[in-house]
């Protein structure tokens, strides 16, 4: 994948903590350091998509006829504790 230059203005605390954290043992470069919290950024944003349509799709659902008891032990046997 090609990479793209590009330049942003940072506070003085903000540009300290992306030395810190880009020039340590975690990520080799500031750019590593900043990539990665974007990608960390896209990955929360599709997981909070995720949950949005699901309550989504379980509001327009309705009412279940099951009780609190039969979902917890639909659970509970779909993540094989019982």
């Amino acid at each position: 994948m090609a990479t793209i230059k590009r330049n942003y203005n940072m506070t003085d605390i903000t540009d300290k903590w992306v030395k810190l954290r880009g020039n340590g043992n975690l990520y080799a470069s500031e750019s590593e350091y900043i990539r990665a919290l974007i990608i960390r950024d896209m990955e929360q944003h599709s997981e909070i998509e995720a949950i949005r349509a699901a309550i989504a799709q379980g509001e327009q659902s309705g009412m279940s006829a099951k009780t609190p008891e039969d979902i917890k032990q639909a659970v509970l046997k779909r993540k094989h504790l019982l």
